[in-house]
């Protein structure tokens, strides 16, 4: 009876860990929303139920009897319902880094992990036993079953464990591949007990089986909703996901290295082992075969996901079988949302099963409206085509939409701007029209402006000349009574009987007057035969330095004589000039320093630069303003031009200074010292310089 009574006790036990199991797989399927992870976890419930049945199977027929049921009996045919439950669970559960084209390595790589372990199994434990005899080979074969789809578990279970290698699931089928570990071993004991005829490993393997289901519960609980998505596999990830790869290679390699060391050892061939290789082998050729295939259509996929056009398969009856993402996106379905027909997205001119059937047989090509999944319409230019396969099969078509938003946004806009461009040249042509209308008003008026022009044109003309001549005439006919005036009172004041001191002192005035009028009257006659072209020049060296001082001579304040300063090098070379109209230069700047500046000296410096002779003549009073620099030497132009002026001008000298300086091939300009004043440099060309040229210009 205690043997009885320790038996329930063990298969109630297991039983309420495979009921925690179920309850934990059942609340996780409940707890995530994928629609792979939920398929996967029903599997894994379904596992749990199935084992539940046979546990409650075990627990009747050791209520019954007192004992286990025989090998093999219901309850271990539903055991192997459950393992092939829990394999399912780790076949189709998603890895993180799911690809469409991974399916077919997917199924090879667990055709060749299932087949190498039981290749291994049989060849280590079960042929030798069998060899043996200590069992019948089909009760071998039973109690070899659960051991073997243990070590199948717990393969699956690494490569569940290198694919999610950094995720949250890693624990879980960490969990699950311990638990198979566990479970390994207490099939082991169990087994080797029952062949042994020994029951004292029995409560050990019972033990081991709670701790295994429980395990397998906890790693159940660990799934969970929302969990983060999968980020760039870190170093480690990386190196999981390479072994991942290998996991198979290395099975495979495993198995051949043992076929062929048992065939060392033994001396005999064992031909399941060596079929099973071959197998192996073989599906190993096909599996990289499969991942070369992979590899060129994951590029292919690549470039069509990577497109911005709309892309998709489907069939005649307008059920899509492939999308790209751009159209995804555009028609708002998910990855997983099915297959949806054209029509529920897609509208053309043309009936739709018509524009398919046409498709098929020519292909298809035109524009066509798609609704997105705001519901606005999409102008796309859609072409399709049919798939050729090269077997028969489902005919499908090929369809690339092309978003036509922009084109048909800048066809609107370019509408719109040739309609305005058309409004435009109308406006246009009607101004033109008006303007050639003003153009020819106003050019008529022009044309009676420009003759009015060329008549008062002429009559200046007339009146210039005429102004030259009478000017000329009343400075000629001033000069001999000048001339008669001056000679009479230099008769009077210098010859003649001592006169009343009120009488001379008037003469004297007189006399001044009479010069400065025959000065003006000079200067008149010289810009008036500068104008006309008939000023003579006798141009020859001249010594600079005895010029200036036969010019400060003639004049006859003697206050005025003494404020004039030279600084001319000696020796000095000479300049090519006139000797008067050098002169005449000097005597003007002088006389504009003197009146202009009454106090402080006049220097008049000179030197060479440049090839040309450079004089300066500098006062320091008050100078001239910025912009007065160059109407200075206009003709009868005055910087104050006031009746009560305290300094009287004509406005020609310095006009003159300027025709004179040019005739001779020189110049003239303005100066503004740092110090204040005014300096006026005027330059003429050098004696060796200019060369022997005649003496007349």
């Amino acid at each position: 009876m205690d043997a009885e009574l320790r038996l329930l006790i063990a298969v109630v036990g297991v039983a309420a860990s495979r009921a925690a199991a179920l309850w934990f797989a059942v609340v996780a399927r409940r707890r995530v929303t994928g629609r792979a992870e939920r398929q996967a976890l029903g599997f894994l419930a379904a596992c749990w139920v199935t084992l539940l049945l046979a546990d409650g199977w075990k627990l009747l027929i050791t209520t019954a009897t007192g004992e286990l049921p025989p090998i093999p009996s219901v309850s271990d045919l539903l055991s192997l319902a459950g393992y092939l439950a829990l394999v399912a669970f780790l076949v189709v559960y998603p890895p993180p880094h799911v690809e469409r084209f991974s399916r077919a390595k997917a199924v090879l790589d667990v055709l060749i992990i299932s087949l190498s372990v039981l290749t291994l199994a049989w060849v280590i434990f079960v042929q030798p036993v069998s060899a043996v005899g200590m069992a019948p080979a089909r009760r071998l074969a039973w109690l070899a079953l659960a051991p073997m789809f243990d070590l199948i578990l717990l393969g699956l279970c690494l490569r569940q464990v290198l694919l999610h290698a950094g995720q949250v699931e890693m624990r879980t089928f960490a969990a699950l591949g311990a638990a198979a570990t566990l479970l390994a071993a207490a099939d082991l004991f169990r087994a080797a007990s029952i062949l042994l005829g020994e029951g004292g490993w029995a409560p050990f393997s019972w033990a081991v089986t709670v701790a295994a289901n429980l395990l397998a519960a906890w790693g159940a609980g660990q799934l969970r909703d929302g969990q983060p998505q999968p980020q760039p596999p870190a170093a480690h990830a990386s190196l999981a996901w390479r072994l991942e790869a290998l996991l198979p290679v290395g099975l495979t390699y495993v198995v051949v290295g043992f076929t062929i060391f048992n065939w060392w050892a033994v001396g005999q061939i064992d031909w399941l082992a060596v079929g099973a290789s071959v197998t192996l082998v073989l599906l190993l050729v096909a599996r990289q075969g499969v991942i070369a295939g992979q590899r060129e259509l994951r590029q292919h996929a690549a470039l069509v996901d990577a497109a911005a056009d709309m892309a998709f398969v489907a069939g005649l009856d307008g059920r899509v079988v492939l999308a790209n993402p751009a159209l995804r996106q555009a028609v708002g379905r998910a990855e997983d949302g099915g297959s949806p027909p054209l029509s529920a997205f897609l509208m053309t001119g043309d009936e739709l099963s018509t524009a398919l059937r046409s498709a098929h047989a020519s292909g298809w090509s035109g524009e066509a409206t798609l609704r997105t999944a705001s519901g606005h319409p999409l102008p796309v230019l859609l072409t399709l085509r049919p798939v050729a396969i090269g077997q028969p099969s489902v005919p499908l078509l090929a369809g690339i939409a092309h978003d036509l938003t922009d084109i048909k946004q800048r066809q609107q806009e370019l509408q719109s701007a040739l309609a305005q461009v058309a409004a435009a040249r109308q406006e246009l042509q009607l101004l033109n029209e008006g303007l050639e209308r003003k153009v020819l008003s106003r050019t008529q008026q022009l044309e009676r402006t420009v003759a009015d022009l060329a008549r008062l044109n002429e009559e200046l003309k007339a009146l210039d000349k005429l102004k030259t001549e009478f000017v000329s005439l009343v400075s000629h006919e001033l000069r001999a009574p000048l001339t008669n005036i001056r000679t009479g009172i230099e008769l009077l004041l210098g010859g003649g009987p001592p006169l009343p001191q009120g009488v001379e002192e008037t003469l004297s005035l007189v006399q001044g007057e009479a010069q400065r009028l025959t000065r003006f009257v000079e200067s008149i006659l010289d810009v008036s035969a500068l104008e006309a072209g008939k000023f003579t020049l006798r141009r020859k060296p001249v010594d600079l330095r005895l010029t200036a001082c036969n010019t400060v001579a003639g004049f006859s304040d003697p206050h005025a004589r003494e404020r004039i300063r030279f600084a001319i090098p000696d020796p000095m070379e000479d300049l090519w000039a006139d000797e008067s109209a050098l002169q005449s230069v000097l005597f003007h700047l002088l006389d504009n320093a003197l009146k202009y500046a009454p106090e402080g000296e006049i220097e008049v410096t000179a030197e060479i630069h440049a090839g040309r002779g450079e004089v300066r003549v500098c006062d320091h009073g008050p100078g001239i303003p910025e912009g007065e620099t160059e109407r200075v030497f206009d003709i009868f132009h005055r910087l104050d031009s006031r009746d009560s002026r305290e300094v009287y001008g004509h406005g020609l000298g310095l006009h003159l200074v300027r025709r004179l300086l040019e005739a001779m091939e020189g110049g003239i300009r303005a100066e503004h010292p740092p110090d204040g004043g005014l300096c006026m440099l005027f330059w003429l060309p050098l004696a060796g310089a200019a060369g022997e040229r005649g003496a007349d210009t």
